[in-house]
Formats: C-alpha cells, structure tokens, sequence
C-alpha cells in the first residue's frame, strides 16, 4: 500500500509542468529559455566579492639551526647578531623542555639552504640545515 502511494506521487510530482521557466521554440529550431523571478537575484550574482588571494601559507621546507642549548640568554644572544648581521633573513627562538633553538630563514630547497649555510659557516661554524615548516609568502 505505502509503495503504490509513493509511486503515485513521484508520477504526479515529474509529471507536473514547472513554472520557474518556460521554453519558446523559434522558427529556425533555436530554442530560449525564459527565467522568472526575483530581479534582484541576477544584481546579487554580479555584485559578488571576488575570492581573496592567499598570499602566505606554510610548508614542509629547511631552516638552519643556528644554536640548540639550554641557555637562554646565549639563545636571545644568538637571535639578536644574526637579527642584525642578516637583516633580510627571519630568525626566531623555539622553547621546547629544557632546551632553547635558534632556526633561521625560510628555504624551500635544501640547495637555498645549503648556499646560505656555507655563507655563514665562518661566524656559526655549529649551524646545521633542518627540516622545519616555513613561512611562504606568495609575491
């Protein structure tokens, strides 16, 4: 009984005509499509934000270690010369129990990074290349 109702309402409702639309055919066999509704829908669609550009996002990349220890001050020391030595260059201190890390630059290819190092290997002859997440930003 519950199946022959619902099969007599699916032929009733794909047999209704829509109203939203109605097709006129031309003389050419061409067709159109008439729309009806709301005019303020078709204002809406083209007065739509564009989609905001990323223009910074993170990834699997290289940073040099410039200093690993448990002594903070030699870490904030750290930070601080090579702030100032490489001023272009992103330099920051990590705190993870009980050691302090200096990581710097933001390289995508271990090549990048490897050249930078052997640049700075006279003044942070202990400098090693990581992997770390690095900051990209998209010019």
């Amino acid at each position: 009984m519950k199946s022959s109702i619902i099969a007599a309402l699916l032929i009733y409702f794909c047999s209704c005509d829509a109203f939203a639309q109605n097709v006129l055919l031309k003389g050419n066999n061409t067709s159109m499509v008439n729309l009806y509704g709301n005019p303020k829908l078709g204002s809406i669609a083209l007065t739509q934000n564009p989609k905001k550009q990323i223009t910074n996002y993170t990834a699997q990349g290289y940073k040099l270690l410039l200093y690993f220890g448990k002594d903070k001050s030699e870490a904030q020391k750290t930070k601080t010369d090579f702030g100032r030595s490489h001023s272009g260059i992103g330099v920051g201190i990590q705190f993870s129990s009980p050691n302090y890390s200096v990581k710097a630059g933001d390289f995508e290819k271990r090549d990048e990074a490897q050249s930078f190092l052997e640049s700075i290997q006279t003044s942070y002859p202990n400098a090693v290349i990581v992997s770390d997440q690095i900051n990209i930003t998209v010019k």
